[in-house]
């Protein structure tokens, strides 16, 4: 984030400028917008906020894939970047907004479908297990 006094270049979140020492805007900190009611604040979207918003919504969208295709084994890959891309947006977010719970139940249903997908592979190879000796057996 630049200052808007000097120009210098900060970190985002800073609370003062490394320069010049003039108070930063924070990235979610309210902007008028407009004639009073309930609409009149809207919130800075910075480009970290940007990116961390849809990295909650890619975390729901991978972890509820990862969950249906357990079947297929899908969740032991997308429950794990399910989980990372939802702890990486919730880092950024704050609990006002509301794609930070978008991003914990991307975590919690990337668990699930991961922790479904170990248990379906599990069953593959004890079934697999059971049809060979079961197919050595007959003969």
């Amino acid at each position: 984030m630049n200052c808007p006094r000097c120009g210098m270049a900060n970190a985002v979140g800073q609370p003062y400028c490394v320069s010049c020492g003039t108070v930063l805007p924070s990235p979610m900190a309210p902007v008028w917008q407009g004639a009073p009611g309930p609409q009149a604040y809207a919130y800075q979207r910075t480009p970290a906020v940007v990116g961390a918003e849809s990295d909650a919504v890619a975390s729901l969208v991978m972890g509820i894939i990862g969950t249906v295709l357990a079947w297929l084994l899908a969740g032991l890959i997308l429950g794990p970047l399910a989980n990372s891309r939802g702890r990486r947006a919730r880092a950024v977010l704050d609990e006002q907004n509301h794609n930070f719970w978008i991003a914990l139940a991307g975590i919690i249903t990337g668990w699930i479908g991961f922790g479904l997908s170990v248990f379906m592979a599990l069953y593959y190879i004890v079934l697999i297990i059971i049809l060979v000796v079961a197919s050595q057996s007959y003969y």
